[in-house]
């Protein structure tokens, strides 16, 4: 049996920054035509070795997440300020609150 090697290598297709959008991709390609092995054999085999890293982008869950999340428990802190007697106020502004974060975290999933 006897392989070859395609010019090209290894490739990346072009949408695959539109289908991982949290994430930035890089690939890097090393197509040498004979790499070491340790422990086997033969001493130097074809290969073919492809890095994939991915970073992620933080700024987008900053901005969904965490930003909310933070106003969130600042709104039920301040709401501590309120007189006692405001109860309706504060159950209002609880239960709004616990909606929002239940569906912001259930659309993040």
């Amino acid at each position: 049996m006897e392989m070859t090697w395609l010019k090209l290598g290894v490739t990346v297709a072009d949408k695959i920054e539109s289908e991982l959008p949290g994430y930035r991709f890089s690939l890097r390609t090393q197509n040498d035509t004979l790499c070491p092995c340790d422990g086997c054999t033969v001493d130097k085999f074809p290969c073919g070795l492809a890095t994939m890293t991915f970073q992620r982008k933080y700024t987008s869950y900053l901005l969904t997440i965490y930003l909310p999340s933070g106003l969130f428990v600042g709104v039920a802190w301040l709401s501590f300020t309120w007189p006692p007697e405001v109860i309706p106020g504060r159950t209002v502004l609880i239960i709004t609150s616990l909606l929002t974060v239940i569906s912001m975290y259930g659309s993040v999933r």
